[in-house]
């Protein structure tokens, strides 16, 4: 009778499996090792600051005193105080200037870079250059040309026999000084933003439409619109934001002043925070700031239709 050989089965050792098990766990120990010191400075440097600034703003507070508990009274003064109207105001009438000039110049001037011209490259460069200088030069340049008395512009006009401008002493004058920095400066960054989004759209999509009869007023509004909204929406994210970050201009250029005419929601943040000692006001502007910057960004993301942590928001 045949005898039928049984071939062997190998089968997985003992140890072998706890080598593996063991290495796995050495892996697990190693990003604990390196997201440890990760989550705790983003807890203290982070997290801990925030929540401070949310408890302090219901107190009042100079550094050298106890803090007293007021409740929501900060909160109530920065909405109706006629200094921090004021303040609020501007901030709305610079942020919404800042984001015209930045869509509709940076808009314009990516479509004039995409044409095809002699020394493009050469008009790109020269247009980005301010915004790479240094606000703080900027802002010394423009105050060599409004001084009240020996001012590049002064000087023109008494040469001129004209009457000096105090441009430091009017508010108008004041608010379009900051506003031209912010033109001059803003433009050449969002150029590059929109140009970036121009170039990403096939050429394909173009030549397709061109075929079809598609006339300039459709192609830009049926194509060129639709293909560039995550980056449009990147620029309103950015730009909003930029609204509640208003504060190199102002204190640079005017100070706030005249008067306090020309102060910001970040400027009063830190005057109230440096100058004033006014630490519950100050956190309380600055948690009004977190509130208002997460809304606008939540409500920026669900109107665009952005995903948002790999899901379409709804």
């Amino acid at each position: 009778m045949a005898v039928m050989e049984q071939v062997p089965v190998v089968q997985e050792s003992a140890p072998r499996r706890r080598s593996g098990r063991s290495l796995e766990k050495r892996r697990i120990r190693f990003a604990w090792c390196v997201l440890i010191p990760c989550i705790a400075v983003f807890l203290i440097m982070s997290v801990l600051p925030l929540g401070l600034a949310v408890v302090l703003s219901f107190f009042e507070w100079n550094l050298v005193q106890t803090p007293t508990f007021v409740g929501f009274k900060n909160y109530v003064s920065v909405f109706t105080e006629s200094s921090n109207l004021l303040m609020l105001g501007n901030t709305l009438l610079f942020g919404v200037a800042n984001l015209v000039i930045t869509f509709v110049f940076g808009f314009l001037t990516a479509a004039f870079f995409t044409a095809k011209i002699r020394g493009q490259s050469a008009f790109r460069v020269i247009w980005y250059i301010p915004s790479i200088i240094s606000l703080s030069i900027t802002a010394q340049l423009i105050n060599t040309w409004i001084d009240g008395s020996t001012g590049v512009i002064n000087t023109i006009i008494s040469n001129l026999g004209g009457e000096k401008i105090v441009f430091t002493r009017s508010t108008g004058w004041m608010y379009f000084w900051i506003l031209f920095v912010c033109a001059w400066r803003g433009m050449g960054s969002g150029a590059l933003l929109f140009l970036a989004g121009m170039n990403g759209i096939s050429r394909d999509v173009y030549e397709a439409a061109d075929i079809d009869g598609v006339n300039r007023r459709q192609r830009f509004f049926r194509i060129t619109i639709p293909c560039m909204s995550n980056m449009l929406a990147y620029i309103l994210i950015v730009t909003v934001l930029g609204i509640f970050s208003f504060f190199e201009p102002v204190q640079l250029i005017s100070n706030g002043g005249p008067n306090l005419s020309t102060r910001t929601l970040m400027f009063a943040i830190y005057d109230e925070a440096i100058n004033n000692m006014n630490i519950g006001l100050a956190t309380s502007m600055s948690t009004i700031v977190l509130i208002c910057g997460v809304t606008l960004t939540r409500l920026n993301f669900k109107f665009t239709g952005i995903d948002i942590g790999g899901k379409h928001a709804d």
